[in-house]
Protein backbone atom coordinates (compact mmCIF):
# COMPACT_ATOMS: atom_id res chain seq x y z
CA UNK A 1 0.00 0.00 0.00
CA UNK A 2 1.35 3.40 -0.98
CA UNK A 3 1.12 6.19 1.58
CA UNK A 4 0.24 9.63 0.36
CA UNK A 5 2.70 11.63 2.44
CA UNK A 6 3.13 14.55 0.09
CA UNK A 7 -0.14 16.16 1.20
CA UNK A 8 0.23 15.65 4.94
CA UNK A 9 2.64 18.28 6.37
CA UNK A 10 2.10 17.17 9.97
CA UNK A 11 3.04 13.59 9.20
CA UNK A 12 6.00 14.75 7.08
CA UNK A 13 7.29 16.85 9.98
CA UNK A 14 6.93 13.97 12.45
CA UNK A 15 8.78 11.59 10.15
CA UNK A 16 11.48 14.17 9.61
CA UNK A 17 12.04 14.50 13.36
CA UNK A 18 12.19 10.72 13.74
CA UNK A 19 14.81 10.52 10.99
CA UNK A 20 16.88 13.26 12.66
CA UNK A 21 16.72 11.51 16.02
CA UNK A 22 17.80 8.26 14.41
CA UNK A 23 20.70 9.94 12.67
CA UNK A 24 21.91 11.51 15.91
CA UNK A 25 21.75 8.16 17.70
CA UNK A 26 23.99 6.63 15.03
CA UNK A 27 26.76 9.20 15.59
CA UNK A 28 27.74 7.65 18.95
CA UNK A 29 31.02 8.42 20.70
CA UNK A 30 33.66 10.50 18.97
CA UNK A 31 36.74 8.66 17.73
CA UNK A 32 40.16 10.08 18.51
CA UNK A 33 40.95 10.59 14.85
CA UNK A 34 40.96 13.84 12.92
CA UNK A 35 38.86 15.44 11.56
CA UNK A 36 35.88 13.84 13.32
CA UNK A 37 36.65 15.00 16.86
CA UNK A 38 33.86 16.88 18.62
CA UNK A 39 33.11 18.08 22.12
CA UNK A 40 30.16 18.81 24.33
CA UNK A 41 29.37 22.40 25.15
CA UNK A 42 30.07 21.94 28.85
CA UNK A 43 33.68 21.10 28.01
CA UNK A 44 33.89 18.23 30.53
CA UNK A 45 31.66 15.38 29.38
CA UNK A 46 32.38 12.89 26.58
CA UNK A 47 31.17 14.18 23.19
CA UNK A 48 27.67 13.16 22.10
CA UNK A 49 27.20 15.30 18.98
CA UNK A 50 29.27 16.44 16.04
CA UNK A 51 28.96 20.10 17.01
CA UNK A 52 32.14 21.86 15.86
CA UNK A 53 34.17 23.02 18.82
CA UNK A 54 34.68 26.51 17.40
CA UNK A 55 30.92 27.07 17.21
CA UNK A 56 30.34 25.63 20.65
CA UNK A 57 32.65 28.10 22.38
CA UNK A 58 32.20 31.15 20.15
CA UNK A 59 30.20 33.04 22.75
CA UNK A 60 32.64 32.22 25.54
CA UNK A 61 35.63 34.18 26.83
CA UNK A 62 37.87 35.41 23.98
CA UNK A 63 41.00 33.91 25.57
CA UNK A 64 39.50 30.41 25.78
CA UNK A 65 41.60 27.50 24.54
CA UNK A 66 39.98 24.08 24.21
CA UNK A 67 42.03 20.91 24.39
CA UNK A 68 41.34 17.20 24.44
CA UNK A 69 43.39 14.82 26.56
CA UNK A 70 43.58 11.06 26.90
CA UNK A 71 45.79 8.54 28.68
CA UNK A 72 46.62 5.35 26.76
CA UNK A 73 48.10 2.25 28.38
CA UNK A 74 50.54 -0.13 26.67
CA UNK A 75 51.24 -3.58 28.11
CA UNK A 76 54.62 -5.27 28.38
CA UNK A 77 54.16 -7.06 25.06
CA UNK A 78 53.44 -3.76 23.28
CA UNK A 79 56.61 -1.89 24.18
CA UNK A 80 58.12 -2.21 20.70
CA UNK A 81 54.94 -0.80 19.14
CA UNK A 82 55.12 2.16 21.50
CA UNK A 83 58.77 2.68 20.64
CA UNK A 84 57.93 2.70 16.92
CA UNK A 85 55.24 5.31 17.52
CA UNK A 86 57.88 7.79 18.62
CA UNK A 87 59.27 7.76 15.07
CA UNK A 88 56.20 9.79 14.03
CA UNK A 89 56.72 12.42 16.73
CA UNK A 90 58.80 15.58 16.38
CA UNK A 91 61.02 15.59 19.48
CA UNK A 92 62.99 18.65 18.36
CA UNK A 93 60.27 20.98 19.69
CA UNK A 94 62.26 21.48 22.89
CA UNK A 95 65.68 23.01 23.21
CA UNK A 96 68.50 20.49 23.41
CA UNK A 97 69.38 21.26 27.03
CA UNK A 98 65.79 20.84 28.16
CA UNK A 99 65.48 17.60 26.22
CA UNK A 100 68.61 16.28 27.92
CA UNK A 101 67.27 17.28 31.34
CA UNK A 102 63.93 15.59 30.74
CA UNK A 103 65.64 12.49 29.34
CA UNK A 104 67.85 12.16 32.42
CA UNK A 105 64.65 12.24 34.45
CA UNK A 106 62.93 9.63 32.31
CA UNK A 107 60.51 11.90 30.43
CA UNK A 108 60.03 11.87 26.65
CA UNK A 109 58.14 14.58 24.72
CA UNK A 110 57.16 15.09 21.08
CA UNK A 111 54.48 16.54 18.81
CA UNK A 112 52.44 14.50 16.32
CA UNK A 113 51.25 16.43 13.28
CA UNK A 114 48.75 14.65 11.08
CA UNK A 115 47.27 11.24 11.83
CA UNK A 116 48.14 9.37 14.99
CA UNK A 117 50.66 6.53 14.56
CA UNK A 118 48.87 3.25 13.87
CA UNK A 119 49.87 1.55 17.17
CA UNK A 120 48.53 4.47 19.20
CA UNK A 121 45.32 4.69 17.16
CA UNK A 122 44.73 0.95 17.53
CA UNK A 123 45.32 1.05 21.26
CA UNK A 124 43.05 4.06 21.63
CA UNK A 125 40.30 2.40 19.61
CA UNK A 126 40.60 -0.73 21.74
CA UNK A 127 40.38 1.33 24.92
CA UNK A 128 37.27 3.17 23.71
CA UNK A 129 35.66 -0.11 22.68
CA UNK A 130 36.36 -1.59 26.10
CA UNK A 131 34.81 1.43 27.78
CA UNK A 132 31.56 0.74 25.94
CA UNK A 133 31.25 -2.75 27.44
CA UNK A 134 33.21 -2.66 30.71
CA UNK A 135 31.54 -0.74 33.55
CA UNK A 136 34.83 -0.43 35.44
CA UNK A 137 36.51 1.17 32.42
CA UNK A 138 33.47 3.38 31.84
CA UNK A 139 34.02 4.82 35.31
CA UNK A 140 37.75 5.25 34.69
CA UNK A 141 38.68 2.73 37.39
CA UNK A 142 40.45 0.10 35.29
CA UNK A 143 43.81 1.31 36.59
CA UNK A 144 45.17 4.25 38.57
CA UNK A 145 45.21 6.19 35.28
CA UNK A 146 41.83 7.18 33.79
CA UNK A 147 41.73 6.29 30.07
CA UNK A 148 38.60 8.27 29.20
CA UNK A 149 38.87 11.17 26.75
CA UNK A 150 38.44 14.53 28.46
CA UNK A 151 37.66 17.95 27.04
CA UNK A 152 39.03 20.99 28.86
CA UNK A 153 38.24 24.66 28.29
CA UNK A 154 41.30 26.57 29.47
CA UNK A 155 41.45 30.29 30.13
CA UNK A 156 44.75 31.99 29.34
CA UNK A 157 47.24 31.57 32.16
CA UNK A 158 44.91 29.51 34.38
CA UNK A 159 46.04 26.00 35.21
CA UNK A 160 44.17 22.75 34.77
CA UNK A 161 45.28 19.58 36.53
CA UNK A 162 45.90 16.53 34.37
CA UNK A 163 45.81 13.59 36.76
CA UNK A 164 48.20 11.01 35.36
CA UNK A 165 47.95 8.63 38.33
CA UNK A 166 45.30 9.25 40.96
CA UNK A 167 45.80 8.69 44.68
CA UNK A 168 47.86 5.56 45.21
CA UNK A 169 47.52 3.05 48.03
CA UNK A 170 51.25 2.36 48.03
CA UNK A 171 53.93 5.03 48.64
CA UNK A 172 55.17 6.71 45.47
CA UNK A 173 58.94 6.95 45.02
CA UNK A 174 60.22 9.75 42.78
CA UNK A 175 63.89 10.17 41.89
CA UNK A 176 65.10 13.29 40.07
CA UNK A 177 68.42 14.57 38.74
CA UNK A 178 68.55 18.38 38.51
CA UNK A 179 71.68 20.54 38.29
CA UNK A 180 73.79 17.45 38.82
CA UNK A 181 72.13 16.61 42.13
CA UNK A 182 70.20 13.39 42.64
CA UNK A 183 67.23 13.58 44.99
CA UNK A 184 64.79 10.93 46.13
CA UNK A 185 61.32 11.46 47.57
CA UNK A 186 58.78 9.07 49.05
CA UNK A 187 55.17 10.28 49.12
CA UNK A 188 52.24 8.72 50.98
CA UNK A 189 48.76 8.86 49.44
CA UNK A 190 50.23 10.49 46.36
CA UNK A 191 48.74 11.55 43.02
CA UNK A 192 50.97 12.21 40.00
CA UNK A 193 49.83 15.33 38.15
CA UNK A 194 50.87 17.52 35.25
CA UNK A 195 49.57 21.05 35.67
CA UNK A 196 48.53 22.38 32.25
CA UNK A 197 48.49 26.09 31.42
CA UNK A 198 47.57 27.39 27.97
CA UNK A 199 48.54 30.75 26.48
CA UNK A 200 46.64 31.55 23.25
CA UNK A 201 48.40 33.41 20.46
CA UNK A 202 46.75 35.57 17.80
CA UNK A 203 47.45 33.23 14.87
CA UNK A 204 45.38 30.24 15.94
CA UNK A 205 48.20 28.66 17.93
CA UNK A 206 48.74 28.35 21.67
CA UNK A 207 51.66 27.78 23.99
CA UNK A 208 51.18 24.75 26.23
CA UNK A 209 53.04 24.59 29.51
CA UNK A 210 53.09 21.49 31.72
CA UNK A 211 54.81 21.09 35.08
CA UNK A 212 55.08 17.75 36.94
CA UNK A 213 53.95 17.73 40.54
CA UNK A 214 52.83 15.32 43.24
CA UNK A 215 49.96 16.03 45.60
CA UNK A 216 50.19 13.92 48.71
CA UNK A 217 49.09 13.36 52.30
CA UNK A 218 45.85 14.24 54.04
CA UNK A 219 43.78 17.22 52.83
CA UNK A 220 44.07 20.30 55.01
CA UNK A 221 42.05 23.50 55.18
CA UNK A 222 43.61 26.51 53.49
CA UNK A 223 42.54 29.88 52.14
CA UNK A 224 42.85 30.70 48.44
CA UNK A 225 42.15 33.90 46.53
CA UNK A 226 39.93 33.71 43.46
CA UNK A 227 37.88 35.93 41.17
CA UNK A 228 35.27 36.39 43.89
CA UNK A 229 37.55 36.99 46.85
CA UNK A 230 39.06 34.64 49.41
CA UNK A 231 37.57 31.22 50.04
CA UNK A 232 38.39 28.17 52.12
CA UNK A 233 39.13 24.82 50.54
CA UNK A 234 40.77 21.50 51.32
CA UNK A 235 44.22 21.05 49.81
CA UNK A 236 46.99 18.51 50.08
CA UNK A 237 50.70 19.17 50.26
CA UNK A 238 52.36 19.63 46.88
CA UNK A 239 55.81 18.95 45.49
CA UNK A 240 56.49 20.35 42.02
CA UNK A 241 59.52 20.33 39.73
CA UNK A 242 59.63 23.61 37.79
CA UNK A 243 63.00 22.82 36.14
CA UNK A 244 61.23 19.93 34.36
CA UNK A 245 58.65 22.25 32.83
CA UNK A 246 57.53 21.38 29.30
CA UNK A 247 56.70 24.43 27.19
CA UNK A 248 55.96 24.25 23.49
CA UNK A 249 53.90 25.86 20.75
CA UNK A 250 50.91 23.94 19.38
CA UNK A 251 48.93 24.59 16.22
CA UNK A 252 45.32 23.50 15.88
CA UNK A 253 45.09 19.67 15.76
CA UNK A 254 48.68 19.19 16.91
CA UNK A 255 48.94 16.39 19.47
CA UNK A 256 51.49 16.67 22.27
CA UNK A 257 52.75 13.23 23.27
CA UNK A 258 54.36 12.69 26.70
CA UNK A 259 55.49 9.43 28.27
CA UNK A 260 58.45 7.78 29.94
CA UNK A 261 61.68 6.84 28.27
CA UNK A 262 62.21 3.21 27.32
CA UNK A 263 63.32 1.71 29.59
CA UNK A 264 61.54 3.87 32.14
CA UNK A 265 63.44 5.54 34.95
CA UNK A 266 63.37 8.31 37.57
CA UNK A 267 60.38 10.70 37.58
CA UNK A 268 59.18 9.34 34.24
CA UNK A 269 58.83 5.88 35.75
CA UNK A 270 56.86 7.20 38.72
CA UNK A 271 54.48 9.20 36.53
CA UNK A 272 54.06 7.08 33.41
CA UNK A 273 54.00 3.47 34.57
CA UNK A 274 51.15 1.72 36.34
CA UNK A 275 50.44 -1.73 37.72
CA UNK A 276 47.37 -3.64 36.60
CA UNK A 277 45.16 -5.71 38.94
CA UNK A 278 47.01 -8.73 37.46
CA UNK A 279 50.28 -7.22 38.78
CA UNK A 280 51.71 -6.52 35.35
CA UNK A 281 53.30 -3.21 34.41
CA UNK A 282 51.88 -0.91 31.76
CA UNK A 283 53.29 2.24 30.20
CA UNK A 284 51.13 5.36 30.20
CA UNK A 285 51.11 7.77 27.25
CA UNK A 286 49.52 11.21 27.59
CA UNK A 287 48.10 12.84 24.46
CA UNK A 288 47.09 16.52 24.54
CA UNK A 289 45.42 17.86 21.40
CA UNK A 290 44.87 21.55 20.71
CA UNK A 291 41.27 21.48 19.49
CA UNK A 292 40.53 25.19 19.10
CA UNK A 293 41.45 28.69 20.14
CA UNK A 294 39.23 31.66 19.39
CA UNK A 295 41.67 34.44 20.12
CA UNK A 296 41.79 36.64 17.02
CA UNK A 297 42.65 40.18 16.01
CA UNK A 298 39.50 41.54 17.63
CA UNK A 299 40.96 40.78 21.05
CA UNK A 300 44.65 41.43 20.47
CA UNK A 301 44.88 44.52 22.67
CA UNK A 302 43.16 42.91 25.63
CA UNK A 303 43.24 39.13 25.88
CA UNK A 304 46.54 38.61 24.08
CA UNK A 305 48.33 41.21 26.19
CA UNK A 306 46.84 39.75 29.36
CA UNK A 307 47.92 36.25 28.39
CA UNK A 308 51.42 37.48 27.62
CA UNK A 309 51.62 39.27 30.99
CA UNK A 310 50.56 36.12 32.83
CA UNK A 311 53.11 34.03 30.92
CA UNK A 312 55.94 36.44 31.78
CA UNK A 313 55.15 36.03 35.47
CA UNK A 314 55.62 32.26 35.34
Amino acid sequence: MRLGLGHNPVLNCALGLCFLAGAISIVGCARWNRPSWSVAENGDEPPTTSLPLKSAIKSSAPDLVSVETVLIRFGESQQEQLNQSWLAADESILEIEQRKLLDSNGVRVGIIRGDLPSPIQRQLDASLAQQRTDVVEQMGLGADSDSRIKQLNCRAGRRKDLIIRRELNQPLSVVTTIDGSVAGHLFERASAILSLTMFPQTNGTAIAELVPEVQYGEPRKSFVTGDFGMRQELKRDTKLWKPLKIRTLLATNDVLMISSTLPSKALGHAFFTTETPQHTEEKIVLLVRLASTQLDDLFVLDAADQARAVMEKQ
